[in-house]
C-alpha cells in the first residue's frame, strides 16, 4: 500500500539526492541501501542510522534531501520522529517517507495527518516494494530539479536548463505550444529550438488520446508520471520515452514542465531479459528432480516437482520471501 500527500518538495542539492535512512534493523538498513544504490548509482547518496533519537540533529547538521523512516523502533517510533521534524520551523517542510512493515490503516492516516509526504508498506514482494520506493524518490528528485530550475535567476536558470541531460519541455497550457526547450530536447527529437517553438504538443506524440488525458488530469502542484509513451522525432522515428510533468507558474504563464527521458534501449533490454528469465523458469519447472531456488532478493521459487515432494500448496510459497519482515 502506498499513500501519498501532495506537496511541493524542496531540495538542498540539484544534482545528487542525499538520503538519510532510519531503521532499527541493521539487516534491512543494508538491504535497502544496496537496492537504492544499485538503482540510483551516482545520483543517490545514502547515510544509514539505527538510533531514532539522533535523526533530528543529523537532519539539522547535514544537507539531506529526504528521510526514509521505519515506523516501529524502540527509542522513538517513526511518527514521533516525524512529529518532531514538523514542529521545528527549520525542518517543517523537510520531505519524509514512512517505509514500514506496520501496515495498519490508522497508522497510515496518522502519518499523513502529521505531515508525511509518502507512506509505503513493506510487503512480501521485495521487488515491488523497492520499485515503489525508488519511484517515490524519483518523484522527489524530479520536483527538486523543477523547483531549482524555476526559482533561480534568469542567468542561473539558463545554465541549469542547458546542462540538463534529459529533455526539458515547457508547454504553454493556454496555446498548447512550446514555450521553451533545452538542448537535450533538440538532440533527442531532432528539431532546433526555433522549430520547437512553432510546434504543438500533438506534433510529438503518437498517442493523442493519452496525451490529451495527461493534459486534462495534471493539476498545479502535483506531479504526473508516465512510465512509457511513444513519441515521434522530426525524421519520423518512433521511440519510447518516460516523462514526469507538473504545472508551474513562470513569468506570468501557466506552464506544463516536463522532463523526458528516452528509454527505447532500456525497454528493449528489459524485454530480452524477460524472455530469457521465462525460458530459464520453464527449464527449471520441467526438471525431473526437486529444485528450490531462492534469488538474490530472497524470493522463493520452486519447480513443480519440488512442490509435489514437499507437500506444500504452491500459493503458500511461490513468490514469497524468506527475508524477515519488519
Amino acid at each position: 500500500m502506498t499513500i501519498t500527500k501532495g506537496s511541493i518538495l524542496t531540495t538542498t542539492n540539484g544534482e545528487v539526492i542525499r538520503i538519510l535512512l532510519l531503521d532499527d534493523d541493521e539487516y534491512f538498513l543494508n538491504l535497502t541501501k544496496r537496492y537504492l544504490k544499485r538503482e540510483g548509482q551516482e545520483r543517490i547518496k545514502i547515510d544509514i542510522l539505527s538510533d531514532s533519537t539522533k535523526v533530528f540533529d543529523l537532519i539539522k547538521e547535514n544537507n539531506y534531501d529526504l528521510l526514509i523512516s521505519d515506523y516501529e523502533m524502540p527509542e522513538k517510533n517513526g511518527l514521533e520522529v516525524l512529529e518532531e521534524i514538523r514542529k521545528n520551523p527549520s525542518t517543517s517542510k523537510f520531505p519524509v517517507i514512512i517505509f514500514t512493515g506496520r501496515g495498519r490503516e490508522e497508522v497510515a492516516i496518522k502519518a499523513l495527518n502529521l505531515g508525511a509526504n509518502y507512506y509505503i508498506t513493506k510487503g512480501t514482494d521485495i521487488k515491488s516494494q523497492y520499485r515503489e520506493l525508488i519511484h517515490v524518490i524519483s518523484m522527489i528528485a524530479y520536483q527538486n530539479r523543477i523547483e531549482l530550475l524555476l526559482k533561480e535567476s534568469d542567468e542561473r536558470y539558463r545554465l541549469i536548463f542547458e546542462n540538463e541531460n534529459d529533455a526539458i519541455l515547457l508547454l504553454d497550457l493556454e496555446t498548447k505550444q512550446f514555450f521553451d526547450v533545452n538542448p537535450a530536447a533538440e538532440r533527442i527529437y531532432g528539431y532546433t529550438r526555433e522549430e520547437f517553438l512553432k510546434l504543438y504538443v500533438n506534433d510529438l506524440t503518437v498517442e493523442l488520446e493519452k496525451t490529451s488525458q495527461v493534459l486534462n488530469e495534471v493539476k498545479e502542484g502535483e506531479t504526473f508520471l508516465v512510465p512509457s509513451r511513444k513519441n515521434r522525432k522530426k525524421d519520423g522515428t518512433i521511440f519510447i520515452v518516460e516523462f514526469k510533468s507538473s504545472i508551474y507558474k513562470y513569468k506570468n504563464k501557466k506552464l506544463l514542465v516536463t522532463i523526458v527521458r528516452d528509454i527505447t534501449e532500456k525497454e528493449k533490454i528489459e524485454h530480452e531479459l524477460k524472455e530469457s528469465e521465462e525460458l530459464y523458469r520453464n527449464l527449471v519447472i520441467n526438471l525431473p528432480v526437486g529444485v528450490i531456488r531462492i534469488n538474490l532478493e530472497g524470493i522463493i521459487q520452486f519447480s513443480h516437482v519440488a512442490i509435489e515432494l514437499s507437500h506444500i500448496k504452491p500459493e503458500q510459497v511461490l513468490n514469497t520471501s524468506v527475508l524477515p519482515q519488519v
